[in-house]
């Protein structure tokens, strides 16, 4: 630029000021002193906003170490209803209606003033990496939020113009909040008044997979109308990638389900971030899925669930129901929602915990690794407690107890299902090495990438509430589901239908095998 700064680094008012000096003189010559005049006012006016503009691109390189020591010291960490800043020597502690200053030291207890609530933050990497990694998932919900309701608009569409009247309803991650953005969007069509048998689901496919020949936005991967779950799986192309979505028919069972979790997900602000992480954290140790001999991801949010139930006293929604006894047999489907008396519960649990995320998340792994007692003791979220199979009653223990695993996963809407029906000694074993190596690492400090065996970023694109990520999903109203039988053409709930059709029609004399249900005239017959 001449004046002896050839070959040095110099920055853009430097090197704007240098240009300007060296050219001002050469261009002013050649102009009319009016000319001149005028131009030499715009030139300086281009100067200014230059100079302007160069400075505030400068700024923030300037106040990037400064903000990042007043981040470190300073945060706001959310967790439900309960706001704790800490910074130095002082945090307050923002709850509903009261605001309470205690004094404090740095990583130590924090303790109310009115001695109700004890809570204790403990800030370290993992907490911060926490934070950021939820943000994420919460900015990438909004988009695919709005994508999957497309979808299920299409779906939909598709639906009505194939069998008139159905009921489209969403089920499984996407709706109880605890998937991740990218998750599959799980749909059941149910026709009210409809049969339940094979036959009627077979027919109803194959009028589905007609009209989905029409869709411009839908293609068929995969379909298996005679499985025993009729499943037709869509690709819609709608966004890039693709979204799948998986379409059965008038089986509405998982519906419980998905309102089950969703009620504690809505209640308990922790467990969706529990679920999200663990389940990750399973697919990428290969364990997270029941198709390659591991568990399902319904079965991980069931284990979150009931961790948090024994060790940081989450109720149960089974228990806080107030007509458990009215029950249908078999299908535990009576469970509290989401009211004010559950979020008044739910609260007063959340305000006597004393551990922060990263504690919780720790808390998981050395739980299952070194305090559950594999092969006596079953996960029961219907339950909320801890079940020793040798002290329950026998019925109890015959539906659970058996085969050659040792983990017992009791289904709480299915009471009868177990849910480690895809496990094997090898795939068993290995999940509880994963919980151990998981345990001894994050005891060391090992960070949430390294748990994950992935590369997170480290910078949150929006900061967004935690309450935020519930509202991204897809919810569900609460209904019966009328069916009629194949048999006797009676219509009634599609729970009682399941029970009826076993008696519907069967022999009153004889007996039955218990394991296949299968008719004989008698019980010698039955026990040759």
């Amino acid at each position: 630029v001449g004046r002896g700064r050839a070959g040095q680094l110099c920055s853009c008012p430097q090197l704007l000021s240098a240009v300007m000096q060296q050219t001002a003189p050469a261009v002013g010559s050649l102009m009319p002193p009016r000319l001149r005049t005028r131009r030499r006012r715009k030139l300086l006016a281009v100067l200014v906003i230059a100079l302007g503009l160069a400075w505030a691109a400068a700024l923030p390189s300037f106040l990037t170490p400064w903000l990042q020591r007043w981040d470190h010291a300073i945060e706001t960490v959310q967790l439900g209803r309960t706001s704790f800043i800490l910074g130095g020597r002082v945090a307050s502690i923002l709850s509903a209606g009261s605001r309470t200053v205690v004094p404090m030291r740095p990583q130590r207890e924090v303790l109310s003033a009115n001695k109700q609530a004890v809570a204790v933050i403990e800030r370290d990497r993992l907490d911060d990496e926490l934070s950021v990694f939820m943000q994420i998932i919460q900015s990438e919900a909004v988009p695919a939020h709005k994508a999957k309701q497309a979808v299920l608009a299409d779906v939909e569409k598709v639906a009505r113009a194939a069998l008139g009247k159905v009921n489209v309803l969403t089920f499984g991650s996407s709706a109880t909040g605890c998937g991740e953005p990218g998750s599959d969007l799980d749909v059941v069509l149910h026709k009210p008044g409809e049969p339940i048998h094979k036959a009627a689901t077979k027919r109803f496919v194959y009028r589905f997979l007609d009209k989905v020949r029409f869709s411009k936005t839908l293609s068929v991967e995969m379909s298996a109308p005679m499985a025993r779950v009729p499943l037709v799986g869509l690709l819609s192309s709608i966004t890039k990638p693709n979204i799948q979505c998986d379409v059965t028919f008038q089986n509405v069972l998982p519906v419980y389900n998905t309102r089950l979790i969703r009620t504690y997900a809505e209640l308990e602000p922790v467990v969706p971030m529990l679920a999200i992480i663990v389940k990750r954290w399973a697919k990428s140790h290969g364990i997270g899925s029941a198709q390659t001999s591991g568990l399902s991801s319904y079965s991980w949010t069931l284990m979150v669930i009931y961790y948090l139930q024994v060790c940081h006293s989450l109720p149960s929604l089974h228990s806080l129901s107030s007509n458990m006894s009215n029950s249908i047999p078999l299908f535990a489907v009576s469970f509290a929602g989401n009211t004010n008396e559950s979020a008044n519960t739910f609260a007063h649990v959340r305000e006597q915990r004393t551990s922060s995320a990263g504690n919780l998340l720790r808390g998981f792994f050395k739980f299952y690794s070194e305090d559950f007692g594999w092969g006596s003791e079953v996960v029961s979220v219907r339950l909320g407690r801890r079940v020793n199979l040798d002290h329950e009653p026998t019925a109890f223990r015959n539906e659970l107890l058996g085969g050659s695993v040792s983990l017992q996963l009791e289904d709480p809407i299915d009471v009868r299902r177990n849910l480690n029906f895809a496990l094997r000694t090898g795939s068993e074993n290995k999940i509880r090495k994963d919980l151990r190596a998981a345990t001894d690492l994050l005891k060391s400090g090992g960070s949430l990438e390294t748990l994950l065996n992935q590369t997170l970023p480290h910078k949150a694109t929006s900061k967004l509430p935690m309450t935020h990520l519930m509202s991204q999903t897809l919810p569900e109203k609460e209904q019966l589901f009328i069916c009629s039988c194949e048999k006797c053409g009676d219509t009634m709930d599609y729970l009682v239908l399941l029970l009826h059709q076993k008696a519907c029609g069967r022999p009153t004399s004889g007996c039955f095998c218990k394991k296949c249900d299968k008719h004989f005239e008698s019980e010698v017959d039955l026990s040759q």
